[in-house]
């Protein structure tokens, strides 16, 4: 299944450093890593609606991964369509940072 983030995970991957200066220059802030090893960043797109941005690395069996996960209230907030127009966007963003 195709995602927004497929060609992001392709361009980031094996060089994580990269994706952290895209990440830094949309103004993400790094937040640590979670338990399995992702890097995670936290970026306001509104007041209201916090996302995240994770980073997986590449290993053995599974590819480079990102995802961006957004509140589970974003739909209180915004509709279905917008959300995934501003999933997109941050996308684009992250992608012509670089």
């Amino acid at each position: 299944m195709y995602r927004m983030t497929d060609p992001l995970s392709r361009e980031f991957s094996g060089d994580y450093p990269k994706f952290r200066v895209a990440a830094e220059k949309i103004s993400a802030v790094f937040m640590g890593n979670s338990k399995n090893g992702d890097y995670l960043w936290r970026l306001s797109a509104f007041p209201k609606i916090p996302l995240q941005i994770a980073y997986s690395e590449a290993d053995d069996e599974f590819p480079c991964e990102i995802k961006i996960n957004f509140d589970s209230g974003v739909l209180r907030f915004m509709g279905f369509e917008t959300v995934a127009f501003l999933n997109g966007s941050i996308a684009n963003a992250l992608f012509t940072a670089v």
